[in-house]
């Protein structure tokens, strides 16, 4: 069940930056809206497959809502720190003129 809920994860990182990286080439005033979607998405996204997971696993519900929370939580602070790479290039660029 852990390669399953790792392998969902990283499409949903994939969606999340793809998403991510559109806003950040358009322009500033819907950068921020692209960057909020993603990460609403991503929340929605996890919230669904951990409640798939837990209606199909009926046993051990503890150690796997443990497992889902440690393996979402690690795949949002690898997302935060790409997004971060992301936008600080964009504005090393010189493009962050309103």
């Amino acid at each position: 069940m852990a390669n399953v809920i790792i392998i969902s994860m990283v499409f949903i990182s994939i969606l999340s930056e793809w998403i991510t990286l559109k806003g950040v080439k358009s322009n500033n005033s819907n950068m921020v809206s692209y960057l909020l979607g993603a990460m609403v998405l991503r929340l929605i996204l996890a919230i669904i497959l951990f409640t798939i997971i837990l209606l199909v696993t009926p046993e051990n519900r503890l150690v796997l809502s443990i497992n889902f929370l440690l393996v979402y939580l690690f795949f949002v602070v690898f997302d935060i720190n790409a997004s971060i790479a992301n936008l600080r290039k964009f504005f090393r660029n010189g493009r962050n003129e309103d």
